[in-house]
């Protein structure tokens, strides 16, 4: 089925006091290389998510904080009192025009930065620094009244595997601030209608990547704000037509991708042998194209769900050979592929290669018991497996307000619970394809309340 729209909060919505957010990660299906020669791609979402929950500090609790919690990244707590970043946030964040602040940070990251640099020395591992760095430029920028929060910041998604995680981070960090956030000063509630909420989640975000990376390439938060599947071509993003969410086993090998390294190993190749890397760079984007003419037959009526299955399986199987005769597969990435053909399924490479994760296509029907074999086979070459949606919905917010009910003591036991439970469960997806017992515990929290 298609995607749902995102699900963001009202942008009457103000005064939150609790908020949760979930936004996914990204796969590439297809086109993979040849991108980097201004050929199209194809890339969707991944139902592997990032969770964000922000709580609201209970007034009269002092000092002032902001609380970020980081469970999965060196289990990173850390606190920064308030009084402290409001001197940041006069000076360089108050009075910043919103486009500043969204589109340029290089405005201000610099002296920022500086500025910040007592509360970042004290963070317990260099390799978080980015993304309390990205977090903090969203909080000065998009919360000026700099509310007292509590924020723990989740994630499925394995690290440095080319699955978007750092843009499924910045799109639910972004989505929680802004419900949270009343207004912006430079943001009249005019202006603000008339924004699309979601336009601002993905500029917010988009921000927060180039903190991350320097020069992105808008991709991965777009996915994980707008979910599906697009076409990503010389800049620019347009959607897969006809294309609905589709089940696959990705598998992470945990052999270590080297991005720069696979794409200036075919660059060294293409050097070497321009007239057959060149016959190889163009059958990517025929492979890209066709995936395209087939979801426009499938939305024209033109071809049957067998049809389209078929078609998936072949152009799977083709651009994994391709890539394989690029150089860019591995050892790992070929085990994937003999054991999932074993048992009648089709998996490529997704993403750089040399390592790094697998995609298998899983079509309609196709049994749990072949799912659980698969998986079990592949674990026990030391892959980690995770059934998951590709193509699904976007970034999604849950906002709670306060209650009066008279019974603040059970609620705040409840509270704490549920987020005892978020920070500490682990959230990665077993076998049947459910959540963790960390989102469980907080679905059901936001539900009952």
């Amino acid at each position: 089925m298609p995607p749902h729209p995102p699900r963001l909060a009202s942008p009457h919505a103000s005064h939150a006091s609790s908020v949760l957010v979930s936004a996914p990660g990204k796969v590439i299906l297809f086109g993979e290389h040849a991108v980097v020669y201004n050929k199209p791609a194809i890339a969707a979402s991944l139902g592997l998510r990032s969770y964000a929950w922000f709580r609201a500090q209970p007034a009269g609790v002092s000092p002032s904080l902001l609380r970020l919690n980081l469970p999965d990244i060196h289990r990173t707590t850390i606190e920064f009192p308030l009084v402290q970043l409001a001197a940041v946030s006069r000076e360089y964040y108050y009075a910043l025009d919103a486009s500043d602040a969204m589109l340029r940070p290089s405005v201000l990251l610099p002296d920022a930065e500086r500025a910040l640099e007592p509360v970042l020395s004290e963070l317990p591992h260099s390799a978080v620094r980015p993304a309390v760095l990205a977090f903090l430029h969203l909080f000065l920028a998009i919360c000026p009244k700099l509310p007292a929060l509590n924020v723990c910041v989740r994630s499925e998604l394995p690290v440095g595997a080319g699955l978007g995680s750092s843009a499924s981070f910045s799109v639910a960090v972004a989505a929680g601030l802004l419900a949270l956030a009343s207004s912006h000063p430079d943001i009249d509630s005019e202006a603000k209608e008339e924004v699309d909420p979601a336009w601002r989640v993905n500029q917010w975000a988009f921000m927060a990547e180039k903190v991350i990376h320097g020069n992105p390439s808008g991709v991965d938060n777009s996915l994980a704000t707008y979910g599906g599947a697009k076409i990503y071509s010389k800049g620019q993003l347009e959607s897969l037509n006809g294309f609905s969410s589709l089940r696959f086993l990705l598998t992470d090998t945990c052999v270590p991708k080297n991005t720069k390294r696979q794409v200036e190993m075919v660059r060294t190749r293409k050097m070497r042998f321009p007239s057959v890397m060149d016959l190889l760079i163009d059958s990517v984007e025929n492979i890209v194209k066709e995936c395209k003419a087939v979801f426009r037959d499938i939305a024209q009526g033109t071809i049957s769900q067998a049809e389209m299955v078929s078609s998936m399986e072949a152009l799977i199987e083709m651009n994994h050979g391709v890539m394989a005769a690029c150089g860019v597969s591995h050892p790992s990435l070929e085990t994937v592929r003999l054991v999932t053909a074993s048992h009648g399924l089709q998996s490529k490479l997704t993403g750089a290669g040399g390592g790094g994760c697998a995609l298998t296509f899983l079509p309609p029907g196709t049994t749990r018991e072949t799912i659980s074999a698969v998986a079990t086979q592949l674990s026990a070459n030391g892959f980690k497996c995770y059934e998951t949606e590709v193509g699904g919905s976007g970034v999604e917010v849950r906002t709670q307000r306060s209650v009066d009910s008279g019974n603040e003591e059970g609620e705040q036991v409840a509270v704490l619970a549920a987020w005892e439970e978020f920070a500490a469960r682990p959230l990665v997806r077993d076998g049947s394809g459910g959540g963790g017992g960390g989102v469980d515990g907080l679905n059901a929290y936001f539900e009952s309340s």
